[in-house]
């Protein structure tokens, strides 16, 4: 093995039963070896959304990534936005998965997003999952900000095992001229 090689150490299942022999969920937690030095930092597995910049009635695409793919064979949670400046459009997802199954269901201010491959992802390294693209509306002002939250996620491997996860939000920033602008003709009688 190469000095500095960082692989994924995959809990791949695990159950949890109390005295009554019910069994309760149990959420797994990867971790990563290194090669020789000092071990890697730790890290909670993450679903991370981007920032991103649009003037109003525009469109712009907020990434959307994983911090550690491995094992990765679906995910599924609530995209939340102010529907009164912000519009979800569509999800388009990375190149690696076009395969991939991809449900939207939208709500009032939300999408229900669930996304199953039929094989797992891999790797250590962050890898971008597709991009969300959001419009904001015609009536949004310029200089204003919202946030775009990651709620009630679920990430699990292809036999259902769930990893421990967080979210991290995103936002979008409203450009355009701040200035009201004047007319610059006088209206005509006729």
């Amino acid at each position: 093995a190469l000095e500095g090689t960082i692989t994924p150490i995959v809990l791949r299942e695990a159950r949890w039963y109390d005295e009554s022999s019910v069994r309760h969920d149990f959420l797994g937690d990867n971790g990563l070896f290194r090669v020789g030095g000092a071990p890697p930092e730790e890290r909670p597995l993450a679903l991370s959304l981007s920032s991103a910049t649009a003037g109003p009635g525009q469109e712009t695409n907020i990434a959307f990534s994983v911090s550690m793919p491995a094992a990765i064979g679906g995910m599924k949670g609530d995209l939340v936005y102010d529907p009164d400046l912000l519009e979800v459009v569509t999800f388009q997802p990375a190149g690696n998965l076009i395969s991939w199954q991809i449900d939207l269901t939208p709500l009032n201010g939300q999408i229900h997003f669930e996304l199953a491959g039929p094989t797992e992802l891999a790797g250590a390294d962050p890898l971008q999952i597709g991009d969300w693209v959001v419009a904001v509306s015609d009536s949004a002002v310029p200089g204003a900000s919202t946030e775009l939250y990651l709620a009630n996620l679920r990430v699990e491997n292809l036999g259902g095992f769930a990893f421990a996860s967080v979210g991290e939000n995103g936002h979008v920033s409203i450009i355009g001229d701040l200035a009201t602008p004047t007319s610059t003709t006088t209206p005509t009688e006729t």
